[in-house]
């Protein structure tokens, strides 16, 4: 009995070695799976910043490229909106028209309207006289429409001179622009 005691002790011991031997590797397999599945996660968190810079980038360079190919149209639609700086070159051409077209052009008011709807743009108000025959009066007020601003007319009327038979102006037009300018 003696040494079947002993083969038992034995193989209780290694049976305990083995069971410690099996616990210690499935420890050591759960931190190995545990720091694989935490390195996996840190890939994948650095591949979707990854994806999301490239796919930030390519909008990027599809904006740049809109932005170049809309270059013309840009300049073209800054050309019809005033700015501060333009403003009195705009009333010296509204001016001019006298030449063009035979009648007397005064600018009696000028205004600023804000534009609510925009924080970038707001409207420049002209209340303006002219004073000559039925075509020079009629030929500014087209000329005035198409002026390469946007322009609104709110107001147009036109009139007969009272003083017709004592002066050389037969008619006077009393218009009212909206030109739109950046503010």
């Amino acid at each position: 009995m003696g040494k079947f005691s002993k083969i038992i002790s034995s193989v209780s011991v290694s049976v305990s070695v083995f069971i410690l031997t099996l616990v210690f590797v499935i420890v050591a397999y759960i931190f190995l799976f545990g720091e694989i599945r935490a390195t996996n996660r840190a890939i994948s968190i650095k591949e979707d910043s990854i994806s999301q810079a490239s796919e930030q980038e390519l909008r990027l360079d599809d904006l740049l490229v809109s932005v170049e190919e809309t270059k013309e149209k840009r300049d073209a639609l800054q050309k019809r909106i005033l700015t501060d700086r333009s403003i009195v070159a705009f009333l010296e051409g509204i001016e001019s028209l006298e030449t063009q077209t035979g009648v007397v052009i005064e600018v009696r008011s000028i205004g600023k309207e804000v534009n609510e709807n925009s924080a970038f743009v707001e409207e420049l108000s002209l209340d303006i006289n002219v004073e000559g025959s039925w075509e020079g009066v009629y030929h500014t007020f087209l000329l005035l429409e198409t002026l390469p601003y946007k322009v609104r007319i709110t107001r147009l009327q036109f009139n007969k001179s009272l003083e017709a038979e004592t002066s050389a102006y037969a008619w006077r037009g009393d218009f009212r622009l909206l030109i739109t300018k950046t503010k």
